[in-house]
């Protein structure tokens, strides 16, 4: 059964324990019976559409702490294709030198190994009690892994910090004044920005989530998180039965060009994957009606050409709002609150050096 009371059989005994966190490549070793006795615990993460499981493969002990993410092996993201976005934008981060990354590693959902891991989650899932937070949490999961093309099994991230956590801090030396004081950080945020343009990868800045940006304070470098590839032909999209990534889902996509059009000035989205396509239709058989597709948001491209109008209306429109937001949150709780960054921090940012925008 799941969970981390089990006995292991004397094979297994104290082997996880000798290394802290696990790599892509040592968890695709597991054969299917290994999945029954080396993931101890597995924990959903608590945002973003789908979202990740922390997977823990031994007991908690001092370097193993199941409430903290941080603390985890090994990451399993269920994805509906076959991984290639991912590890297409990973490829790319590294060879332009732009950020870290997860060293993505897809295991087919369809396969022995893939209804392992499947089984095991389902008994993680019946741990918790039914209609708990928690529970209602690991069903929205379990729908998705079971829906699943294939899982990607990612690294863990232990030491860098997440902007959204950073960016909110009311302590000394943290919050948003201190990284738009980070000059390393700023450089990196603008190599970022435009590789994530180039693979259309629109998550993180084109459309602001301040949880895929991890980062290291000092050095500013930074880590590719939840990427994807966001590539489409208008092929795709005319044939898209779902209409999701249809300009106006109420009739055809229109032209070529209005689908240019829409690329640069709303930014498009992926086109939903085989399995989504075939679920929506069962959906639609079955009840009239389907309960919605999720894809990743592409790269809106006139902010590629534009990094002023994306820097004011975008990043730094969404960032003064969510941290309104939390001051006053905040206050009313009677909590410390974080600070606002002054006019001057802003516009250090906002000016050139010699000529051009920090950081682009």
């Amino acid at each position: 059964m799941g969970g981390s009371d089990r006995v292991l059989p004397p094979s297994f005994q104290s082997k996880n324990s000798e290394t802290s966190k696990m790599n892509s490549n040592a968890v695709l070793k597991w054969g299917a019976g290994d999945w029954k006795w080396k993931l101890f615990h597995a924990k959903p993460s608590s945002g973003g559409a789908t979202g990740v499981l922390f997977c823990w493969a031994d007991a908690q002990g001092p370097t193993r702490d199941y409430k903290k993410p941080r603390t985890a092996d090994f990451v399993l993201k269920p994805e509906q294709g076959g991984g290639a976005p991912t590890k297409f934008a990973e490829f790319m981060y590294r060879h332009t030198h732009t950020a870290m990354t997860t060293h993505t590693k897809p295991i087919p959902r369809q396969s022995p190994v893939g209804n392992a891991i499947l089984a095991e989650l389902q008994k993680f899932q019946n741990l918790e009690r039914v209609g708990t937070p928690e529970r209602l949490r690991w069903e929205a999961m379990y729908r998705a892994c079971a829906s699943a093309g294939s899982f990607l099994v990612q690294e863990t991230v232990t030491y860098a910090k997440e902007f959204g956590d950073e960016y909110r801090s009311p302590e000394k030396d943290r919050g948003l004044s201190a990284l738009l004081r980070n000059q390393p950080l700023m450089v990196s945020l603008g190599k970022l920005f435009a590789v994530d343009a180039a693979i259309g990868n629109g998550d993180r800045l084109a459309n602001t989530n301040t949880g895929n940006i991890f980062f290291e304070k000092f050095s500013g470098g930074l880590y590719a998180i939840d990427s994807a590839t966001v590539l489409t032909s208008y092929e795709e999209i005319l044939n898209d039965t779902t209409k999701v990534s249809w300009t106006d889902p109420s009739d055809r996509p229109g032209t070529s060009d209005d689908w240019a059009t829409d690329v640069v000035q709303r930014g498009g989205v992926a086109v939903p994957s085989a399995q989504q396509k075939a679920t929506h239709a069962n959906e639609m058989k079955l009840h009239r009606h389907a309960n919605g597709v999720t894809v990743a948001p592409a790269f809106r491209m006139e902010y590629l050409f534009d990094p002023d109008r994306w820097w004011a209306d975008e990043f730094r429109a969404h960032l003064t709002s969510n941290l309104e937001r939390e001051i006053r949150e905040q206050t009313q709780k009677k909590l410390p609150v974080p600070t606002r960054p002054t006019d001057q921090e802003w516009e250090r940012q906002e000016m050139v050096q010699g000529g051009g925008r920090r950081g682009h």
